[in-house]
């Protein structure tokens, strides 16, 4: 009788083991494992799409869950539900495996984005109960009410909000499609960078006559600063987003224009330059390709326009297209992006009576390497260089100088930069 006492001790031990270890979900969404229950608790870790972790403990809304050595909070509603025969740790609240909130406020919105001028999905009546999907919106829950509608309600109309809120007794949504539907809805992630760095600048100009300013070459320094921003909804593996960025340069004393032909001098120079690019990718584990479209604007303002060397003021136009890769390691601080983008067709004005020639072709090419490194939670240390290439071809007579009726000017720039990234 002791041999059945322990060998069915031993059975039920086992089966105990299996049970824990049964209950393993898997991340719908990148996630982030943090110290406490809440959104703005310190991070421990961040994990791609598609890990498998090992539940320890389930609190409301928040599951403690442990990958690998990393152990931490993430909302439940970004892992997989528990297969069926898994045995999932108990809740405080043994209710309901959902948490739900209550409408406290008259004239409740659900919206379709967390903003409070986004459009409506359904209005919700005061005592009406929520079933919470998501909060990781600061101020606004992802709800559903029970009807097929999802969206998003500001926390303030709602009782029983955040971490430490009681579950209630809230039915499921009707249907599993409705859930899912709910969980595609895409959420935005925000980036916004500030950089300073050394830019240096070539051009090479060649013609067809000899002489004066028919052939030279000039180079110069410069100063840079340059803002960033790109807008990046979250849809899965899909990638789709935006980024636009402006830089000014200033060079003072500027290029160095030799002579002999004209009094030799110094032409100091400042230079703007706007880009906008949409972009699409797709991930594939740590690594995102993307295809890029967009457009580009570049001017160069010599602070005289009767300069030393002549120098004609400049603007540029270009539409360009182009392949980026982002990887971005799990549980890695550093994230890496590479974009090389060509410009499809454009064009450059110059100053009237300065011009090299009657009409001209432009050809471009922008490489740029970017490495971020996360200090704290949404900031970073970002560090960039860009190479650019510029070719024009002029046709017809020059205004600048005599004799000149076919001219070929290639210009390089150089820029290294250092700044801050945040977001979200």
């Amino acid at each position: 009788m002791r041999r059945l006492s322990i060998t069915l001790g031993l059975l039920s031990a086992v089966l105990a083991v299996d049970s824990v270890r049964a209950d393993t979900r898997t991340s719908l969404v990148e996630i982030t494992l943090r110290k406490l229950p809440g959104e703005n608790q310190d991070a421990v870790a961040t994990y791609a799409t598609g890990v498998k972790v090992e539940v320890l403990e389930v609190k409301g809304r928040w599951i403690k869950v442990k990958i690998d050595k990393s152990v931490g909070w993430v909302p439940r509603t970004k892992l997989s539900e528990p297969a069926a025969s898994a045995t999932a740790p108990v809740e405080a609240d043994p209710r309901s495996h959902r948490l739900g909130v209550q409408v406290r406020q008259p004239d409740a919105m659900i919206r379709a984005r967390p903003d409070a001028g986004a459009a409506v999905v359904a209005p919700v009546a005061p005592g009406a109960a929520l079933t919470v999907l998501d909060g990781d919106a600061p101020g606004w829950l992802h709800v559903d009410d029970g009807h097929g509608h999802a969206g998003w309600i500001a926390a303030a109309a709602v009782a029983d909000v955040g971490a430490a809120a009681l579950p209630v007794d809230v039915a499921p949504p009707p249907s599993s499609a409705a859930s899912t539907r709910a969980r595609a809805r895409p959420s935005w992630t925000l980036r916004g960078t500030a950089s300073i760095g050394y830019r240096s600048i070539d051009q090479r100009f060649t013609s067809n006559a000899t002489g004066g300013l028919a052939n030279y070459a000039v180079s110069a320094d410069a100063s840079a600063a340059e803002i960033g921003v790109a807008a990046l909804p979250r849809l899965g593996k899909l990638r789709l987003g935006a980024d636009a960025a402006a830089r000014f340069t200033s060079s003072n004393p500027g290029i160095d224009y030799p002579g002999p032909t004209l009094a030799p001098g110094e032409i100091p120079f400042t230079m703007f330059e706007a880009r906008g690019t949409a972009r699409v990718g797709y991930r594939l584990g740590p690594i995102t390709p993307q295809l890029r479209l967009g457009g580009f604007y570049g001017a160069f303002l010599a602070d005289e326009v009767a300069n030393a060397g002549r120098l004609p003021r400049e603007a540029l136009w270009a539409a360009t297209a182009g392949l980026g890769v982002e990887v971005a390691p799990p549980r890695a601080k550093v994230t890496i992006e590479a974009r090389a983008d060509v410009a499809l067709v454009g064009a450059r004005a110059q100053t009237d009576g300065l011009a090299d020639g009657m009409s001209s072709t432009v050809g471009a090419q922008w490489f740029e390497l970017r490495l971020a490194y996360a200090v704290a939670p949404h900031v970073a240390v970002v560090a960039g260089f860009t190479y650019e290439r510029y070719a024009t071809d002029w046709s017809g007579a020059s205004e600048r100088w005599a004799g000149v009726t076919e001219a070929h000017r290639l210009d390089h720039a150089q820029l290294v930069s250092f700044g801050i990234g945040a977001g979200r």
